[in-house]
């Protein structure tokens, strides 16, 4: 089997770039994340027609809080123009991506589509690595197509919810599940707006089940839990000169959230005061939008077998698949490590490297060590153990029947010229 360091565990975020801000307080409280985790930010960029919109998917890393675009940027040339069904082109038709989720039973992302120049809200379907956006249905409540829908959520159990402001009941902040297939909206749970302090900008689920309401006021953040069952609404905590537009939880429980001025925070909902566990991760590129934190394929190196055997000068090739993104990667020849590539790995995750079982190398027992980063920017190494040999691949020993075929040459040449001599002999005394 092939041998993972860094694998498939939550790793301690050991290190914290110059550009975050970790408290002390918190320096023995440091996020983890799984490898297949991953931030995923959509910028949005509107022109001043608002006939479109640019809509760029990046990463950001959980490590270091860079962000590396992903994919595509949805060009205002692909605009079908008034979006017509099926409302599937690759700009979302004009409007912006509002929300986005990820269901915890299919591992699947989606992304809301509605925006001040959409008529109508719609789900699609979109890939994690690449951005690609599949249309799934238009959002319908009692045959109408409502407009603006603000947010979406999938509970444990794989339902999906939107969350709207119907202008037909306006005291009111509606709860809605959602089919996917069809679209169709059907009221889950009404709540008094007057029951949340400000305007709610998000809704999300916690990994234990709670729904979790955010909003906005005076520049404050303001989170309550709701229940789906009743009209409930329990105050939790609030942050004083924070707007956070909007917010997701991690497998671990961290909350993470996308502030006013493109800024990414986490703050620990478990923490005895939870305003005093907000901290500033990463500067987010400019107009960011929804974020979701996402699964992605676990990133792997293959071409290479446990314990295959090479021979010194030998060439072959190894493929990286499901890497961040034009991230650096470098390959080693251990035990004393040997770099024998390094490169950039491609926009789309991957890598075919071409290699060189160095001349010098000593025969014996390796460790061929591959090291890159992770969609989420946690580095990933590889190790596969191997075997050189200055002989063939093949095991074989050309030694011994080398030396046998000389031998047996000298031996032949010698008969020879014995058997000549004796001619000559028996000539002259003849």
């Amino acid at each position: 089997m092939r041998r993972f360091i860094s694998a498939f565990v939550a790793l301690a975020l050991l290190s914290i770039s110059p550009s975050l801000s970790v408290s002390s307080a918190q320096a023995d409280d440091l996020i983890e994340m799984n490898l297949n985790q991953t931030i995923l930010v959509w910028n949005e960029i509107s022109y001043p027609d608002f006939s479109n919109y640019d809509v760029a998917m990046s990463t950001v890393s959980t490590l270091t809080g860079d962000a590396a675009q992903v994919g595509y940027t949805f060009e205002p040339a692909l605009d079908p123009g008034p979006c017509p069904a099926p409302f599937s082109q690759y700009n979302f038709c004009g409007g912006p991506i509002m929300s986005a989720a990820l269901n915890p039973v299919t591992r699947q992302t989606y992304g809301l589509v509605s925006g001040a120049d959409a008529i109508n809200s719609s789900l699609y379907l979109v890939d994690p690595q690449t951005g690609v956006p599949t249309f799934q249905s238009i959002l319908t409540l009692g045959g109408a197509q409502p407009f603006n829908v603000r947010g979406m959520f999938f509970d444990e159990e794989g339902n999906l919810f939107a969350w709207w402001q119907n202008t037909s009941t306006p005291l009111y902040l509606g709860v809605y599940a959602v089919d996917i297939a069809t679209g169709v909206m059907t009221l889950e749970q009404n709540y008094l707006k007057s029951s949340f302090t400000g305007g709610v900008v998000s809704m999300t689920l916690s990994p234990d089940g709670e729904v979790w309401a955010f909003s906005v006021a005076g520049g404050n953040t303001y989170s309550s839990t709701v229940s789906l069952n009743s009209t409930t609404v329990s105050p939790k905590f609030s942050l004083t000169g924070t707007s956070l537009i909007r917010s997701a939880f991690d497998a671990n429980g961290y909350l993470w959230s996308v502030g006013s001025g493109d800024k990414l925070y986490t703050v620990d909902v478990t923490a005895a005061d939870p305003s005093s566990s907000l901290e500033f991760r990463a500067d987010l590129p400019a107009s960011s939008g929804a974020f979701v934190i996402s699964d992605v394929p676990f990133p792997t190196s293959t071409g290479v077998n446990d314990g295959e055997a090479f021979t010194l000068g030998e060439n072959f090739s190894l493929n990286i698949q499901n890497a961040r993104a034009s991230s650096d990667y470098v390959i080693e020849l251990h035990s004393t490590p040997v770099e024998i590539a390094s490169g950039v790995v491609a926009p789309s995750g991957g890598a075919q490297i071409p290699l060189t079982i160095p001349a010098n190398t000593p025969p014996g027992a390796h460790e061929l060590v591959v090291s890159y980063l992770a969609p989420n920017g946690r580095e990933v190494t590889q190790t596969f153990p191997v075997t050189v040999s200055a002989l063939a691949a093949t095991g074989s020993n050309p030694g011994p029947p080398a030396l046998g075929a000389v031998a047996f040459l000298v031996l032949g040449l010698l008969a020879m010229s014995w058997s000549a001599r004796r001619r000559e002999n028996f000539s002259s005394q003849i």
